[in-house]
């Protein structure tokens, strides 16, 4: 199915810097990037997005507001109480 959609200059230049750096049409591009989305959490949360983002590979979204993602750190707790722990953890120490 094909569909027209009217994006703004300045994302369509990122799309095609993007694109452009990875070696894909923008509109395969545009395609991954929509299912990306939509296998996000429906919370949309800036944190999992990024997390996903660097699972993945992925450039990460561009960060234009900080206190958002502080907002969001400081709303979470951790799951380790220290570094160590995670770090055992992470390296199947537990």
């Amino acid at each position: 199915m094909s569909t027209q959609i009217h994006i703004p200059d300045n994302i369509y230049d990122q799309l095609a810097d993007v694109a452009k750096k990875n070696n894909v049409s923008i509109d395969s591009l545009t395609v991954q990037l929509l299912e990306q989305a939509l296998s996000m959490p429906a919370d949309g949360s800036i944190v999992r997005v990024i997390t996903q983002a660097y699972a993945e590979g992925w450039e990460t979204p561009s960060l234009g507001d900080w206190s958002q993602i502080e907002e969001e750190l400081n709303a979470t707790k951790p799951i380790f109480e220290t570094l160590e722990e995670a770090m055992n953890y992470s390296r199947g120490r537990s």
